[in-house]
């Protein structure tokens, strides 16, 4: 029997990550905000049955979560695909193995960050290639 549990935790004392850039498009300039953070899915496996050894194991995953936002505008937010970067088993339900989990995905912090950096330098290609409108620039 498999017991599955699946939950996506902040890992509590890891600050977020922020970075801003100018975006220069033919209908004006413009400033994106990224924001990065570690997020943490858990699955728990195994059973406890009796006077049976228990074989609950915590499989967990660390995602880098990053979002833009434009000219500090909430409603223009844009949340993009999360991205592993750490993954790793506790012997212990996830419950139990909660702090133990946090600990091991925030050695893996620094990687948000270069996660961060990297979607920012795609995005604001991406973003420069297109007017205000939405529409791919044209460029004589």
């Amino acid at each position: 029997m498999i017991i599955l549990m699946m939950s996506a935790l902040l890992a509590g004392g890891t600050p977020d990550l922020t970075h801003s850039v100018a975006i220069n498009r033919t209908a004006g300039s413009a400033r994106a905000d990224y924001t990065g953070a570690l997020a943490i899915r858990t699955e728990q496996r195994g059973t406890t049955f009796g006077p049976r050894p228990s074989t609950v194991h915590c499989y967990w995953q660390a995602y880098a979560q990053v979002s833009r936002s434009m000219n500090g505008a909430p409603t223009s937010a844009h949340l993009f695909p999360m991205v592993p970067i750490a993954s790793g088993v506790r012997p212990a339900g996830c419950l139990e193995a909660h702090a133990a989990i946090r600990a091991d995905a925030a050695r893996h912090h620094h990687k948000v960050g270069q996660v961060l950096m990297e979607t920012a330098s795609r995005d604001k290609a991406t973003l420069e290639g297109r007017d205000g409108a939405g529409k791919m620039a044209t460029v004589d």
